[in-house]
């Protein structure tokens, strides 16, 4: 499938997913995630309910938008040519912003929020050797696109995955990392998720699904997403468990699994129908996108300590740090790394 036409709206999905991204880390050491590695504070004003809703559908979204555009490429390119491209695109970056976290973790070494370029590129690797050398490409004649699935088989699917979610959850519970294979960086609590939701992506890609989301199915999944948001923001369910062989981690797996899927759909429709447009700002915003979110945690834990010192409540010195973290992010990545040489062509 070639991608001909500009989406913008996928454009402006994943500013606002890199700014989530962004506030999500802003807040860290300010309560409800026991902080995290580069900073802590005494502070704790209880923003667990801003992690546990990001954690459940962000990252799975950025999956399914970056699969959306990975057979076409390899299609484009052809093998050799898209892992190359994989390697600089993904790989580098990667590289450099582990040497640029290392003396915020220090003494442990991890690749940070960039485990995502590593699954991402590793997802990607596996199913361009797959769909080169496995899957026989059969001689397309006409419109073979399948029709958007129906709800029911949306719901079905969800429910699968969070079962499997539950599943891995009894060994491997929510925020339990482990370095897979030696240097894989992985949560597997959300793996089903991220897994699913980069196959789905790659299924919408053969079919177009995503500029072809039924009215209906949208707003149910935003209200899905939105009435699943507003139920953990309101703290109100104490029977939630973050993983084990228990009721609790399974009401919590399938109440995640459904957020995350009445999120990822409804947000994309609701982008598709509200913002599908451009403008100077929105295109500077997601051509620096992916740069800023490989850049910003070193700039977001530098304001952290600087804002330490402000003698204000945590709820300001999180909002300082995300409208700082924000400017100071893009207008890095704008005015300086999309400008020096070398650099501009790897980001």
């Amino acid at each position: 499938m070639m991608l001909n036409k500009r989406m913008y709206f996928l454009d402006n999905l994943k500013i606002f997913l890199t700014i989530l991204v962004l506030a999500h880390h802003a807040g860290q050491p300010y309560g409800g995630s026991n902080g995290w590695w580069y900073f802590t504070t005494k502070d704790s004003p209880g923003l667990g309910a801003f992690f546990a809703v990001n954690a459940a559908f962000f990252m799975s979204l950025f999956f399914l938008i970056s699969a959306y555009f990975v057979p076409a490429s390899l299609e484009r390119k052809g093998l050799g040519s898209y892992l190359r491209e994989r390697f600089i695109r993904l790989g580098i970056p990667l590289i450099i912003g582990f040497f640029l976290l290392i003396p915020f973790s220090w003494p442990v070494i991890n690749f940070g929020h960039l485990w995502f370029l590593q699954h991402l590129l590793i997802y990607s690797i596996i199913y361009a050797i797959t769909q080169t050398f496995l899957l026989k490409p059969k001689n397309q004649n006409g419109n073979t696109q399948k029709p958007f699935p129906h709800i029911i088989k949306i719901f079905l699917f969800t429910a699968f995955v969070a079962l499997i979610t539950f599943i891995v959850r009894i060994w491997y519970p929510i925020d339990h990392w482990i370095g897979f294979l030696g240097f894989i960086q992985t949560e597997f609590a959300h793996v089903p998720q991220y897994v699913s939701f980069f196959i789905i992506g790659l299924t919408a890609a053969k079919h177009n699904w995503i500029v072809r989301i039924p009215k209906t199915i949208g707003l149910i999944c935003i209200m899905i997403g939105f009435i699943s948001s507003v139920i953990l923001y309101s703290e109100k369910i104490t029977t939630f468990q973050a993983g084990g062989f228990n009721i609790g981690s399974l009401q919590y797996s399938l109440f995640e699994t459904f957020l995350c899927m009445g999120m990822c759909i409804g947000l994309i429709f609701l982008f598709q129908h509200i913002l599908n447009k451009s403008s100077k700002l929105f295109q500077i915003l997601s051509l620096n996108a992916f740069t800023v979110y490989i850049i910003h945690v070193p700039i977001v834990v530098i304001l952290q300590y600087f804002a330490e010192s402000i003698p204000v409540s945590a709820y300001f010195r999180f909002i300082f740090v995300i409208v700082l973290g924000i400017l100071a992010s893009f207008s890095i990545s704008h005015f300086v790394i999309r400008k020096t040489p070398y650099l501009n062509k790897v980001f």
